[in-house]
């Protein structure tokens, strides 16, 4: 596996490897990792569950939130919603 996009915030890392998968690891406060996991915090990669019938090319980290751009062009997100 080799990985086409990394993203970053001050407490978690998203990866975009080269056959559209997704996997993130750190702080999953609010479920910003997109996985399956309730557990607050991931030391070890771990899939993003919600993404894994689509094509991700592209991730953004942000403070409570993550997003995912897909090779269709849809964009997801997974983290806080206190704002919409």
């Amino acid at each position: 596996m080799k990985i086409k996009h990394v993203a970053a915030s001050q407490d978690h890392v998203l990866v975009v490897a080269d056959d559209g998968r997704c996997y993130g690891w750190g702080n999953n406060e609010y479920g910003k990792l997109g996985t399956d996991s309730t557990r607050d915090s991931i030391s070890e990669p771990c899939p993003n569950r919600g993404m894994i019938d689509h094509k991700v090319v592209m991730c953004g980290a942000g403070r409570n939130h993550s997003l995912f751009l897909t090779k269709m062009g849809q964009v997801f997100s997974a983290g806080l919603n206190d704002f919409g």
